[in-house]
């Protein structure tokens, strides 16, 4: 009599949710069971063992007492369906009691909220995973005490020139990370890694130059770090391609703003002597001259002057380019204007009887 009373103590005190059963009838139900699936004993003792379990789930159970009916235990994860149609996931034992008259003792376990963190969890890995495989950067998911390379993406495999059998399980300062044991920038000397150029060392042995992020996570209670790189190498290069083609650049202008400045001046001397000679026949110091004569020496005094302008203006670019030119405003006669044009035109038009 007492060893029946402490069997019937611990059947009504248990945690767990305990079943006697015989093929589909529930015979006996403890309170926790009367709980877990929010109806009193009495509805739970008429109504099929069937009814408690979801749909999906039966084929499954109705297999597993029949395994139990076999081996004598079984122990599986199925779903209950309680009284407000919301599914548990639970964990059962089954114990034959009774072969013959298929007497089975079944004691379930609420795991809704293990499975709940199960596929959180299981649904963080595949986010994981997606951004890994993704992702348009290269990035390598380390082991923060061992500093083991746990994962790693396409880009990073490709960066890197090994396939990913030969970079998971390398200590990565050891590998990748030109950093010598004891001083990682993270771990060892408590840095902050964020957008900072680093550099990588490939399987060629190449310095490989990289914009580099590394974060802290914890992922199923183990700490990591997640490292984000972009290769900067083809960048590098177009910099030091634009930087090559502006110094280039800046030659050519020097050297052309010299060779301005140069051929102008040597043009400037002639045409001084040029117009300072015509000027002297046009004001006849040295003896007369006819009409036609002091038109003609008039012209090349004109022309003269017209071209030394020219050379000003080239002269005026070469300061503009240097940022150097000044603009200064005055009145002019435009009639002189024309002036100057007729008498540059005229022998031309004088040539060809225009």
């Amino acid at each position: 009599m007492a060893e029946e009373e402490v069997y019937r103590a611990l059947f009504e005190q248990s945690n767990d949710a305990i079943f006697i059963t015989e093929e589909e009838r529930i015979l006996e139900v403890n309170p926790q069971g009367c709980k877990l699936l929010g109806y009193d004993r009495d509805h739970l003792e008429k109504i099929s063992l069937f009814s408690i379990f979801a749909e999906e789930s039966l084929p499954d159970f109705q297999n597993a007492m029949r395994v139990t009916l076999e081996n004598r235990s079984a122990f599986f994860e199925t779903k209950f369906k309680r009284s407000d149609n919301s599914v548990l996931d639970v964990e059962i034992y089954s114990l034959a009691l009774n072969n013959r008259r298929k007497t089975i003792l079944i004691t379930a376990r609420d795991i809704t909220l293990r499975k709940e963190s199960e596929r959180l969890i299981q649904k963080e890995r595949e986010i994981l995973s997606a951004l890994l495989e993704k992702s348009l950067c290269g990035i390598l998911l380390i082991d923060a005490s061992s500093h083991k390379i746990v994962d790693v993406n396409p880009v990073a495999i490709k960066t890197i020139g090994k396939s990913k059998r030969e970079i998971v399980g390398n200590i990565c300062h050891q590998f990748i990370c030109p950093t010598e044991v004891g001083k990682c920038p993270i771990s060892d000397l408590g840095q902050t890694v964020d957008n900072s150029e680093k550099k990588m060392i490939n399987a060629r042995k190449e310095i490989i130059p990289i914009l580099k992020s590394v974060v802290p996570v914890t992922i199923e209670g183990k700490d990591y770090f997640v490292e984000c790189f972009i290769d900067l190498s083809e960048s590098k290069r177009t910099e030091q391609k634009l930087l090559q083609a502006k110094l280039d650049a800046e030659a050519a202008s020097r050297a052309k703003s010299e060779f301005l400045t140069n051929i102008s001046h040597e043009l400037r001397t002639p045409l001084n002597s040029i117009i300072g000679f015509s000027d002297i026949l046009y004001e006849r110091l040295y003896g007369d001259l006819n009409e036609k004569q002091l038109k003609y020496v008039s012209n090349i005094s004109v022309s003269g002057k017209h071209l030394l302008g020219l050379i000003n203006n080239i002269l005026d670019l070469s300061k503009v380019e240097a940022g150097k030119m000044e603009l200064n405003y005055s009145e002019f006669s435009i009639s002189s204007v024309f002036d100057e044009v007729k008498s540059t035109i005229s022998p031309l038009a004088q040539v060809k009887n225009l």
